[in-house]
């Protein structure tokens, strides 16, 4: 008879996969909470006590014995056999295993650090690198237990492959749990990301490369917005590529800085809708109704918008999708019209009717692809909500990885450490144009000079090694967009080191400019905004915004 041993955490389901486990032929041996879970349940168990003897040092060995693992690393050889029938064990063919939930502990500020300690698993983890040696069927998660019984049920069908699946899932689930331990306890000696396959890419960056996405478990288990993000790659109605998957990224990135800035700013967002190419903002507006947002995001700037992906935080219904689908666009160099074309779509939730209008006229079309994110839907209307990214960034260098907090200081104009020169907090009007201003420099590849009106991006040089150059950049994009920029705003990730930077952008027609200090020539640049009647807002250098990678 087929033995099982089932030692969880997460006990829900577990009498049920008992019993199903006895249906098949399984006899069962279980520790003590889930042993005492089951024969309260009236399911069969042997308790390990009873083999190995009760749990000592207050239950952190109970698993830990020769005897259990014996049956487990036994080879299907005779000689093993037979030395187990010698020593009056008999094989193990199955471990049901998940982890203490040392993450979920770890966060709660309730818990001093000794009793977080006892959270660390030790048992757990050394079962399920016994039974993927073994190779034993192991299962690591609640989720596998259904896919296992059917797999038992149906032979045993391809058993190499299936129980190799199973051994790396458990190594992972292994793995996880004392990278979680040791990152807590490493005090920052010590750091790594560990991933689980999503999807594979048909592509990476380039045709010649491999891409694939893999998901952060420890990130995703506590950020609705990192676990929808996921989710909305995975489950797009067309597969996306690596470039789309990393311009939806910094999608939800913009939006929810958008976001962040207006709720502590007190400016109401009710329709925000972000355009990404190539990895920076190309569109972006603040408007007041969903169908004026989304024809002045295309407005934003037609020749980046197009072959763009798109977010919004309000749901779209057939009047929303009827405004995408029929805008036109004319081309700025031959003057064409076309219609609209966008990649991808993503808004909190789309009609069925909206669907029938976003999908594509040509079969086997992969353009407006629409993508439900749920997550979107709620916190960015939130006053209370805060949306952003909180988990630390790991940046791949060549023989390492870079490693820091991540971006989440946010503009706020009753900040103390503000400098206003040339006039004190400007009107509304100003900090709205601002702040979109902000939200999208912050989020753009350094160094960026962004330009904005009437809650609408107008320019977005972005990319440029020198600050004046990414000034004239903006300047361009805007232009070449067709906007003038008479009592517009700009905001530039970094300090000027020269007056040139302003001054090009006063000639354009920016009024109010908004800037880090800390160059040796900030006095040079307050007198030349004084003189120019042009409203300079310097913030602290430890205060910059600056994004230098995607």
């Amino acid at each position: 008879m087929p033995r099982a041993l089932l030692s969880v955490s997460c006990k829900d389901g577990i009498v049920e996969f008992a019993r199903e486990l006895i249906k098949l032929g399984f006899s069962i041996i279980s520790s003590g909470g889930t042993a005492a879970v089951l024969r309260a349940a009236g399911v069969p168990v042997t308790d390990l006590s009873d083999v190995i003897g009760p749990p000592l040092f207050g239950h952190r060995w109970a698993t830990l014995a020769s005897e259990v693992y014996q049956p487990i690393l036994s080879r299907n050889l005779p000689e093993d056999d037979a030395l187990l029938a010698r020593l009056g064990l008999e094989c193990t063919d199955l471990v049901c295993v998940d982890l203490y939930p040392f993450e979920d502990k770890a966060a709660d500020p309730k818990l001093t650090e000794e009793e977080k300690r006892e959270f660390i698993d030790v048992g757990g983890p050394t079962l399920l690198r016994a039974a993927a040696k073994g190779p034993r069927i192991v299962i690591s998660s609640p989720e596998q237990r259904g896919e296992v019984l059917v797999w038992l049920a149906a032979g045993k069908p391809d058993e190499a492959k299936f129980t190799r699946k199973l051994a790396s899932r458990a190594r992972y689930e292994a793995l996880k749990h004392d990278l979680a331990v040791l990152k807590y306890f490493g005090d920052g000696e010590y750091d790594g990301t560990v991933g689980r396959k999503v999807l594979d890419f048909k592509y990476g960056e380039n045709p010649s490369q491999k891409g694939a996405l893999y998901e952060d478990e420890s990130a995703t288990r506590t950020d609705t917005h990192a676990s929808g993000l996921l989710r909305a790659v995975k489950d797009a109605r067309h597969r996306l590529g690596y470039v789309g998957a990393t311009d939806v990224g910094r999608l939800l990135t913009t939006m929810t800085h958008i976001g962040a800035v207006c709720r502590v700013n007190a400016v109401p967002a009710p329709c925000i809708v972000v355009v990404v190419k190539h990895g920076n903002p190309c569109g972006a507006v603040i408007r007041d109704n969903a169908k004026a947002a989304l024809d002045a995001v295309v407005s934003c700037n037609e020749q980046a918008v197009f072959g763009g992906s798109l977010m919004t935080n309000f749901a779209i219904g057939a009047a929303e999708a009827e405004t995408l689908r029929k805008r036109r666009v004319r081309d700025r160099h031959s003057g064409a019209e076309s219609l609209l074309m966008i990649d991808v779509v993503i808004a909190p939730s789309f009609s069925e009717e909206a669907l029938a209008v976003l999908k594509p006229k040509t079969p086997g079309s992969t353009k407006w692809n629409a993508v439900p994110f749920t997550a979107l839907a709620g916190p960015l209307d939130d006053p209370t909500a805060d949306a952003l990214d909180y988990v630390r960034r790991l940046d791949y260098i060549r023989g390492g990885f870079l490693a820091q907090t991540n971006y989440t200081n946010v503009l706020t104009f009753v900040d103390p450490t503000l400098e206003f020169v040339g006039g004190g907090l400007p009107p509304f009007e100003v900090r709205r144009d601002l702040a979109l201003a902000w939200a999208v420099c912050a989020t753009s590849n350094s160094n960026t000079t962004t330009i904005a009106r009437d809650g609408m991006l107008l320019g977005n040089g972005c990319g440029r090694m020198d600050r004046v150059g990414s000034c004239h950049l903006a300047i361009t994009d805007a232009g070449d967009a067709g906007h003038r920029l008479e009592e517009s705003v700009a905001v530039t990730d970094g300090f000027f080191p020269k007056d040139d930077g302003p001054s090009a952008l006063f000639q354009a027609g920016v009024t109010t400019i908004l800037a880090p200090s800390g160059s040796k020539e900030d006095n040079a640049i307050r007198s030349f905004c004084r003189n120019q009647g042009i409203r300079l807002i310097l913030a602290p250098n430890g205060r910059c915004f600056a994004q230098h990678h995607a």
